[in-house]
């Protein structure tokens, strides 16, 4: 009977012992799930599919690798998160990446030659890197509800997004502010250095050669920002983009060597089929808006003003429609069209005590300017120098709006769906409002 007393004993602690590892093991596995390598490697370097292996999910659309929860910390002229040449899908949300204190990161988040459509940063908290997320060669990116940001009561300009060669590329509801945006330069590099970045044209977000993208509802404030912005948003080389319900203010230039570069808050160049519709872009230092050889836009709904020089200036490009803006308090035109730009469809807007000194609130020196509705016969709200008759536009073109509106207008609430229909039937052409596309190769 003892020796079966103690056995049973025995199977007991065994028992208890076994469990008790089996828990603990659980414990620190779901522990390293939950926290991969924050404390052994806070620098995420990940150039292989295999190097996904640490972090939850299964690779695919529906289950992607997930890297979350992270305090990541770069040391001086460091790279935060590092991926490159992967296939296999993706996220980056709810991490901390900064870096090391009195430190300048060189990239937040770097992504190269990331397969199409695998690749999500989102609800992410960066600060103290000179690029913070910077994309190249990367179909499909979302980058989605980040803050931007700098280290409180530093100097540096160190966030701002950066994307070359990234169509459909999916941008929502980031916030850069604290006069963190930005510090790039053009020609961009496969491989940045802080050589690369310093010295040259900065932005707050660049994308070039990004086609088929959306930029939407994201907040640009570069108040107290003490290097040179040329802008808050630049496009270049691209195709069908919609700009949308952005706010982007404080574009402006302390560095007096730099005066002679251009800078505002949004700048197209080389951009054709565009939807800029119910942004507020304010307060920047030069234009509120430059399109500079573009072709097929539509902007509407737009606030644009308080600036130094002029609301919209369009040169060398052809073909846009500008209905239902508000431009204000430009001490240049609010609206500048140069002898290369032509057929351009102007009417519906409000422009508000804009060049109080000048013959005009607008200049045309270009071909075939419509500056009324041609259907309805109704064209523009002049407030401040308009005193009944037609209103003359002041340029070469010899053009004027004959049929001033005598009261404020009430701006409709149009969806992108109607804008772009407009656009369609007016240009002809097809232009439709961009959504997110997945599955392209």
């Amino acid at each position: 009977m003892k020796i079966r007393k103690l056995f049973m004993m025995s199977i007991l602690l065994l028992f208890i012992t076994t469990y008790s590892n089996l828990e603990f093991r659980t414990a620190l596995t779901s522990d390293m799930i939950a926290n991969p390598v924050v404390q052994e490697d806070p620098i995420i370097v990940i150039d292989d599919d295999s190097d996904f292996s640490i972090y939850p999910g299964y690779g695919n659309e529906t289950h992607p690798y997930i890297i979350e929860g992270l305090t990541i910390i770069a040391g001086d002229s460091e790279i935060g998160v590092n991926i490159t040449g992967t296939t296999k899908h993706f996220v980056l949300r709810n991490n901390d990446i900064k870096s090391d204190m009195g430190a300048l990161g060189l990239v937040g988040i770097y992504l190269y030659n990331v397969t199409s459509n695998t690749a999500t940063i989102e609800n992410n908290y960066i600060t103290g890197f000179a690029i913070v997320i910077y994309a190249e060669m990367t179909t499909g990116l979302t980058i989605e509800n980040n803050a931007l940001k700098r280290p409180s009561g530093s100097k540096l300009g160190v966030t701002g997004i950066y994307l070359v060669q990234c169509p459909f590329a999916y941008i929502r509801n980031n916030a850069l502010y604290d006069g963190n945006v930005p510090v790039f330069k053009e020609p961009y590099s496969s491989e940045p250095t802080l050589n690369a970045i310093e010295g040259g044209k900065w932005f707050g977000v660049y994308m070039s050669y990004c086609s088929d993208s959306e930029f939407i509802g994201n907040s640009i404030d570069l108040e107290g920002f003490h290097i040179i912005a040329l802008a808050g948003l630049y496009i270049s080389d691209s195709d069908r983009i919609l700009i949308e319900t952005n706010d982007i203010r404080n574009v402006r230039m302390e560095e007096t060597q730099y005066e002679a570069f251009e800078h505002g808050g949004i700048s197209l160049e080389g951009v054709n089929n565009v939807t800029i519709f119910n942004n507020t872009v304010e307060y920047t230092e030069k234009r509120s808006l430059q399109i500079a050889g573009c072709t097929n836009l539509l902007i509407s709904n737009n606030t644009f003003g308080y600036v130094e020089t002029t609301g919209i200036s369009i040169d060398n490009s052809i073909n846009s429609i500008v209905i239902y803006n508000t431009i204000q308090h430009c001490p240049s035109y609010a609206i500048d069209i140069d002898e290369d730009s032509s057929n351009h469809t102007i009417h519906h807007n409000h422009f508000i005590d804009n060049i109080p000194s000048g013959p005009s609130q607008a200049s045309d020196y270009g071909i075939n300017n419509v500056w009324y509705d041609t259907v309805t016969e109704e064209g523009n709200w002049w407030i401040g120098d308009w005193y009944g008759g037609p209103y003359v536009i002041t340029g070469t073109a010899g053009s004027s709006d004959p049929y001033p509106l005598g009261e404020p207008l009430t701006i409709p609430e149009f969806s992108t769906k109607i804008i772009a229909l407009i656009l369609f039937m007016s240009l002809s052409i097809a232009i439709v409002p961009i959504f997110k596309k997945r599955g392209i190769s």
